[in-house]
């Protein structure tokens, strides 16, 4: 039988380390050489067989970091930056005092390095005359020539950047350290001037959740999660891109960056580049030498793109001190620009400087389309890094082999990172690409050419003196072995040689390339610098661990991954920030319209820690959440960035922020604070990121204020500081919820108010104050919102008393008149009395009413029929209204045109009489059934007493108004094709029906000679709004609300939103017909109990809704409930005399039922339909 085969094991890739530029004091390490200057790339051959992960180069001096985790260090060493003893080294020597540390980023300034290891720790040595180590204990002037640890950083940093003479520290809680040269801002502290030597926390930058941070000459840049660039330092040329050229000391945002998508920015010495998401390279700052590729020699103050490049989708960048390059994988080719005199473009035939990008000589092969798969978000489960028809046959070799590779372009005199252990999804051919595990080919691609992966050698490096603390896994040693037995290769051949580029860097006046030998069949594939490694990020919440600990029991102990994931996290704004973001980069371009954070996937995390029940989980949650919230306080009330906001969306969502009273003093309080001393457009932006909440999330926002409001009546009157906080809050979150309803305006009554305070003397001494004292004490009417509709109620009772009073105060005060003796009586009446004639209601009722002053008006209405004796105790005043509205509504007066799709009306533009005082009667009349608490069946919508409270009116008012059109508005809006023009055929008009003849009004000037088109349509849909709400009737209006003005005061009016407004008038909708029959009232024989009544409600509550409110209808004359509710509408039922052929009659006036006795339910049943569907008016029989 045949033994098993097994696969022979797969050749290393031949690996080169290329460079070119200035090597006068052996920068480039290729050793013995005599040139000073190195015009083509050439491979530095003592490290052809060491997996490079990284090169940084300064003014002169290079560090070179291998994939093990070793630093090579050449050139100058005048200051000891090279990290050793040698003078003058023109060779890549091991810097042997940090080979017990795994190195994973370095960093050069002009005359001092930088390195962070694996733990965490950063090392500087070399010069410091401007503070550069890192160590207040150093003398200014004394070099430092070995690597020695920044103590005050600890363990905690994940990315290093530096300058000329200046370092920043990216720690792994988002804290940005900078220190050493401050001669122009640049580090970040809101001063210029002497340097600083020991590492600063860049305060302003609090709360932002950085992925890379990089330094220039003497400028600073960092780049958020989503795509934010801010800047700061010198600004000499521009660098900083903010359209000037004035120095910043504290950092700034690039605005015009902020909707590009950034992904990866690079600092020169005084110019700067930045990469896109979608592969475009932006410039700016310096251009003395073409270095920002814009084909001409000039400064660039603002962001720019280069015109050349597009097309061409970029995904590596480098900048050197006063150079370019980029390299696009998809051609296979790197372009240089900028300046050339020490070689540092690779082109010989160059002149001294190039501004327009120039192709780099070289075999570069494509590297087949490179198509970038997003980074994972960490807080996410179940992340597809590759294609499913690739990914298997590729996931072998990665298992195999999954280690890391960082490597950056090096700004001058400075450096950032970059992993390739992100996943680069390329185009291969399907023949090549699907072979199945397992197969016996000896053609599988190798790890070392997925761009997924870098296996590092593990061979003994030049220069080792010291045992290594730990060594790597067997399979890399086998690797770096079999990588020596490859035969040496001609430098001078190797431009002529077929080579895949892998990075790219650069740094000073200096090129460097990685690159290797392409393999016959597989992936081609290069780093992309778009997607930023993992270890380099600082650290977020992962909700995959969090589901694990409600699993935890009360005393068991808690897994290091667990404490890992919380401890640090909790507390810190930028991390807290930077967890829950959206999928797919949906949180770039974060605006008051997005605030990036997922949150589903933040309900599920605090779900997480509500549920916990582990002590010691339970215990570090709240200290954590603790310290977190005092961090929100302490943080400026103008935030650097809206990413750094992102905080105020998290925080209510918390079940600690929730939980009254147990952290009311340590969370709730302190986060309102936080939240109400935010400036005016920090403010608005929160504002507007709440309004996006759901019912559910900003409903739980809106309870837990109110049961600290309840607490604080219950138990502690005399905590007026949370009660204040809370109301203040409220009140923010019901101006969001009046213009989006993401709660009925109901969830924030405080039912029990009324039972804890006065609600009459609190509106007395509110009425009665001063600006100054509503200032310094506390009114509930000052947040009239929380006031249900019985306190309501009996403000406008309060009101009306006072006016009451007043008036009569005034009329007494008048009868001292002697000349007023006549009219004594008259003025004393505490009644506003109207005599009018059935025949001739609307002209008494206008005469009259026209000559009462305000505050007769605003005295209980008393109304008298001529020739009738009835005495009015309420009944008459309601058919004088039902009367009133009847005439003034019919068709035949044309004030208001009624819109059948919603049964609404809305003032009538072409209504023309001479005689408009019906209109400001009709207001008139509105203030009176407010003020005499009498619902009067006036279909207005929703926008008229918007209108009223002055606030504007919105697309969604026409939604309610007109179905019809605002779909077909919307249609536009959503219309997709640039065809608007063809398919609409519109333009910026309106057209009108005046009494048979068609008109057309224009909405703008000119608008009949504009077209609407897809630029332009929102105007248009916003300008047509406007003149159906606003400008059609704004005479009319005018009346209206002058009328409706003489009864209500604004000050009463400001307890009342619209929608209770509405109500007041109208009545509401929300029906409880059991309350109907709870509060009904019954006379002579008939009681709760008897058959005929009990059979009566049996048929009642069988009806159809739309039956029962017709009833409504036929018994009140409105199918609409007052403000309190059915209770108010106190139904009476009496006997009918008359026989049982007959229908039911109702007198609406008194809102009386007379039932006649019958006796089946048939009967009963189809007389009240038939009484209930062919009454006419008001209790027509």
């Amino acid at each position: 039988m045949a033994g098993k085969r097994t696969q022979s094991p797969q050749p290393p890739l031949r690996q080169w380390l290329m460079a070119c530029g200035g090597t006068v004091e052996g920068e480039l390490g290729l050793g013995g050489t005599e040139d000073h200057i190195v015009r083509v790339l050439r491979s530095i051959p003592s490290m052809e067989r060491i997996r490079i992960e990284q090169v940084a180069s300064g003014r002169n001096h290079t560090l070179i970091l291998s994939e093990s985790g070793q630093v090579y260090s050449c050139g100058s060493n005048s200051h000891g930056q090279l990290g050793r003893p040698e003078v003058g080294v023109r060779k890549p020597e091991i810097i042997t005092t940090l080979y017990q540390h795994k190195i994973v980023q370095v960093a050069c300034g002009e005359q001092h390095s930088m390195a962070l290891s694996e733990a965490g720790q950063v090392f500087v040595w070399g010069a410091n005359n401007n503070g550069q180590l890192g160590d207040p204990e150093a003398k200014d002037a004394e070099n430092r020539g070995h690597p020695r640890i920044v103590k005050k950083l600890g363990s905690s940093a994940v990315q290093i950047a530096s300058g000329s003479n200046h370092c920043l520290a990216l720690a792994n809680n988002g804290t940005v350290f900078a220190w050493g040269s401050n001669q122009c801002g640049q580090l970040g502290l809101g001063t210029a001037g002497n340097y600083v030597s020991t590492p600063q926390d860049v305060l302003s930058l609090q709360g932002v959740p950085l992925s890379q941070i990089v330094c220039g000459g003497q400028h600073s840049m960092v780049l958020s999660k989503s795509g934010t660039l801010l800047v700061w330092g010198s600004n000499r040329h521009g660098q900083l891109g903010l359209g000037d050229t004035v120095d910043r000391a504290s950092p700034a945002v690039v605005k015009p960056l902020r909707q590009h998508g950034l992904k990866y920015i690079s600092a020169g010495e005084e110019h700067s580049a930045v990469l896109t998401a979608d592969g475009g390279v932006f410039t700016f700052g310096s251009g003395t030498y073409g270095q920002l590729g814009h084909g001409c020699k000039a400064d660039q103050p603002t962001p720019r793109k280069i015109m050349d490049l597009m097309g061409t989708i970029v995904t590596q960048i480098a900048t050197g001190r006063c150079h370019t390059i980029c390299y696009a994988p998809g051609p296979g080719r790197i372009y240089t620009f900028g300046l050339g005199g020490s070689g540092q473009l690779g082109i010989p035939a160059l002149p001294s400087s190039v501004a327009t990008p120039t192709q780099l000589p070289g075999k570069w092969i494509q590297a087949l389309e490179v198509k970038l798969i997003r980074p994972t978000d960490p807080t996410r489960r179940n992340s597809n890094e590759v294609g499913a028809d690739w990914s298997q046959c590729l996931n072998d070799e990665f298992q195999e082999a999954n280690k890391s590779m960082v490597a950056s372009p090096i700004d001058a005199a400075g450096s950032s990172e970059r992993s390739w252990n992100e996943r680069i999804n390329v185009e291969v051919p399907k023949a090549k690409a699907a072979r199945k595990r397992g197969s016996q080919s000896d053609e599988r691609p190798d790890a070392g050419n997925t761009g997924q992966v870098r296996p590092g050698s593990g061979q003994r490096e030049p220069g080792a003196k010291v045992k290594k603390a730990k060594t790597k896994a067997s399979e890399v040693d086998q690797i770096g072995e079999r990588l020596a037995l490859l035969p040496e290769k001609d430098p001078a051949e190797i431009l002529k040689t077929e080579m895949l580029v892998f990075a790219i860097f650069a740094g000073g006046d200096r090129t460097f390339i990685i690159s290797h030998e392409p393999r016959k069949y597989g992936v081609h594939a290069s780093a992309d610098y778009r997607v930023r490694p993992k270890r380099s990020q600082i650290r977020t919440i992962n909700v995959d661990i969090l589901e694990t600990m409600p699993h935890l029991k009360r005393d068991e102990s808690v897994p290091q991954a667990t404490m890992d994931n919380l401890e640090g996290v909790l507390s810190s704004l930028a991390c807290m920030n930077g967890s829950f973001l959206t999928d797919q980069d949906r949180h770039y371009d974060c605006s008051g319209y997005n605030h990036g954070v997922d949150t589903e996937l933040a309900l599920r995390a605090m779900k997480c820690l509500e549920d916990t029940k582990n002590s010691s989980l339970k215990e570090m949650i709240r200290s954590e959440f603790e310290r977190l919230v005092a961090s929100v306080y302490a943080m400026s009330q103008r935030p650097v960035d809206i990413e750094a906001m992102r905080i105020y969306v998290l925080i209510p969502m918390s079940f600690l922020f929730q939980k009254v009273p147990d952290f009311l003093e340590t969370i709730t309080n302190p986060f309102q604070r936080a939240l109400l001393r935010l400036k005016s457009t920090a403010s608005k932006i929160v504002s507007a990121w709440y309004s996006q909440y759901n019912e559910h999330v900003f409903g739980d926002f809106v309870r837990c204020l109110k049961n600290v409001i309840d607490h604080v009546l219950m138990y502690n009157r005399s905590d007026t500081i949370s009660m204040e906080l809370a109301l203040k809050t409220l009140k923010q979150l019901n101006s969001i919820n009046r213009s989006k309803l993401i709660v009925p305006f109901e969830e924030f009554y405080i039912e029990i108010l009324s039972q804890h305070i006065s609600i009459e003397k609190d509106y007395m001494e509110w009425q009665m104050s001063s600006p100054e004292l509503r200032a310094r004490q506390l009114f509930f009417c000052d947040y009239p919102f929380v006031f249900d509709a019985q306190a309501k109620t009996t403000i406008l009772t309060v009101d009306a008393a006072i006016q009451k009073h007043t008036a009569i105060q005034q009329s007494m005060n008048q009868s001292l008149n002697p000349f007023a003796v006549v009219f004594r009586q008259q003025q004393v009446n505490p009644f506003l009395i109207l005599k009018v004639d059935r025949d001739r209601l609307i002209e008494d009722s206008l005469r009259q009413l026209s000559m009462k002053d305000c505050a007769d008006l605003r005295k209980p209405l008393k109304v008298i029929f001529d020739r009738e004796d009835a005495v009015d105790e309420g009944g008459v005043r309601k058919e004088f209204f039902m009367l009133l509205i009847e005439k003034i509504l019919s068709p035949d007066f044309g004030i208001f045109k009624v819109y059948s799709e919603s049964n609404y009306m809305w003032f009538n533009p072409s209504f023309f009489n001479e005689d408009k005082q019906t209109i400001f009667l009709i207001g008139i009349l509105c203030g009176l059934a407010i003020y005499n608490q009498t619902i009067i069946p006036l279909p207005f919508p929703l926008a008229l007493y918007k209108k009223l409270l002055k606030e504007p009116v919105t697309f969604r008012d026409l939604e309610i108004l007109s179905p019809q059109v605002a779909k077909n508005l919307k249609d536009l809006l959503n219309h997709k094709e640039d065809d608007i023009e063809e398919v609409y055929c519109l333009n910026f008009t309106i057209a009108r029906d005046n009494y048979g003849l068609a008109e057309e009004v224009e909405l703008k000037d000119g608008g009949s000679n504009i077209s609407v088109n897809l630029k332009n349509r929102q105007e248009y849909v916003d300008l047509y709004v406007d003149w159906i709400f606003n400008k059609s009737c704004f005479e009319m209006f005018a009346l209206f609300a002058n009328g409706f003005y003489r009864v209500l005061k604004s000050e009463i009016l400001s307890l009342f939103n619209a929608n209770e407004l509405m109500t007041l008038v109208a009545g509401k909708e929300n029906y409880d017909w059991k309350d109907l029959q709870l509060h009904t009232g019954y006379k002579d024989e008939y009681n709760p109990d008897h058959p005929v009544i009990r059979m009566f409600w049996k048929v009642f509550h069988d009806l159809k809704q739309s039956e029962k409110k017709d009833f409504l209808r036929f018994v009140t004359g409105s199918d609409r409930i007052p403000l309190l509710g059915m209770g108010e509408i106190k139904m009476v039922v009496i006997p009918y005399r008359a026989s049982t052929v007959h229908l039911p009659v109702a007198h609406t006036c008194t809102n009386t039922l007379e039932l006649p006795k019958y006796e089946s339910e048939t009967v009963l049943k189809e007389k009240l339909i038939t009484a209930i569907s062919h009454h006419v008016g008001f209790g027509i029989r």
